[in-house]
């Protein structure tokens, strides 16, 4: 479930900096370092297709199932458009900016223990803040 946040390109960048700390995990060296971008030209297509080499080697990692959804653009839907939809049907709190960082500060916990209420795989559940400024619909 993504809460509020409509555009595609956000969830797929979370899901590719997930991708990236489970890829480095698996690695053996460093996959990807200035030297090597510098020196040996390693650009994003040389990276996403060393994701896509290792999820294949290792096809029950947590990697290869992330890997599956950035492939197949499994992509979750949204409950509201924006955070003033959110805002506006979930009575969470007055101060929504205070909610918001507590949300981050906590959200390694949290993540787990949602989790575990939904039943689903830890990598499954994200708290990010979006790195997409989002817009006031009413202005």
């Amino acid at each position: 479930m993504w809460v509020t946040q409509h555009h595609k390109s956000v969830f797929a960048n979370v899901l590719l900096r997930a991708m990236l700390d489970e890829f480095v995990a698996l690695a053996e060296e460093r996959p990807i370092t200035t030297r090597k971008v510098l020196t040996e030209y390693v650009d994003d297509s040389y990276a996403m297709e060393r994701i896509r080499a290792a999820a294949r080697e290792h096809p029950d990692s947590t990697l290869a199932a992330l890997h599956d959804r950035f492939r197949t653009r499994q992509f979750p839907e949204s409950c509201w458009k924006h955070p003033v939809g959110y805002a506006e049907a979930v009575e969470v709190t007055d101060d929504l900016d205070a909610f918001s960082a507590w949300l981050l500060d906590n959200a390694d916990a949290l993540e787990g223990e949602l989790a575990a209420a939904l039943g689903l795989p830890d990598h499954e559940v994200w708290i990010a803040q979006s790195t997409c400024r989002s817009t006031n619909p009413r202005n």
